[in-house]
């Protein structure tokens, strides 16, 4: 079993995410981050999403590049 460099990515931001969680929490009941640093990495956790997010747009649109030549050329033997 292959283990793909998104798969990495997207376990990091999840774990990243739970641990902001967990921060929030904690100064919800009195200690923790402060309210910049929260704002700070949720910043960067929706930074972190997107950059996984367009990986893998870009690659699945890579996966269909021949496509829009293909279902003209299946037009022309109709």
């Amino acid at each position: 079993m292959k283990i793909k460099l998104e798969d990495i990515i997207k376990t990091a931001l999840v774990l990243f995410a739970v641990y902001i969680i967990y921060q929030v929490l904690r100064k919800i009941l009195g200690g923790g981050w402060s309210i910049e640093q929260i704002i700070l990495s949720l910043l960067i956790l929706n930074i972190g999403w997107t950059a996984l997010l367009q990986r893998q747009l870009s690659s699945h649109i890579g996966e269909h590049k021949g496509y829009r030549l293909g279902r003209l050329d299946a037009e022309k033997e109709k």
